[in-house]
């Protein structure tokens, strides 16, 4: 069995205040030192802000963008729930349907055309077709609707 050694010997061998050290005196960083690691930081930060900018941006985008493509998706579930035909221009996207919400609920400064009118039937049925959806600062995206229930397909 291994021998613990006494709280004597511990003390004994303990540098105590008695004891003189040679050292310089310094303990920690000079005021020049920790303002250069600020500015560094500083720096650094100024490089990553408009970074960050963009990510959120770019995040919200695409958040964003797949919301309405789901609503887009939705539309001819909710025509067979709601057991209602319509037809989609881009002048009513905004009509409300029978379940008391629009037909398209875009972000602010979104907007949407349909060149030809989507036909909805009330057993969901739709003939397929084109949307074109307009973003602030991105290119117009042309959607492509395939019939049976008009699903999205990206088609720039």
């Amino acid at each position: 069995m291994a021998r613990v050694p006494s709280v004597s010997f511990l003390l004994a061998i303990m540098p105590t205040s008695s004891h003189k050290k040679k050292h310089s005196g310094q303990y920690g960083f000079t005021l020049l030192e920790l303002l250069i690691v600020l500015a560094m930081l500083g720096l650094l930060g100024s490089l990553a802000m408009p970074a960050l900018g963009k990510l959120i941006d770019s995040v919200r985008y695409r958040s964003e963008r797949s919301g309405v493509l789901a609503q887009i998706n939705a539309l001819s579930y909710r025509h067979y729930l709601l057991a209602q035909d319509s037809v989609l221009k881009t002048d009513n996207l905004a009509d409300v349907l029978k379940d008391g919400k629009p037909a398209l609920d875009l972000p602010v400064g979104w907007s949407v055309r349909i060149p030809v009118p989507l036909h909805y039937q009330f057993n969901g049925y739709c003939d397929g077709g084109v949307l074109e959806l307009r973003i602030p600062e991105h290119p117009p995206e042309v959607i492509r609707l395939s019939a049976p229930r008009c699903g999205v397909s990206d088609a720039q």
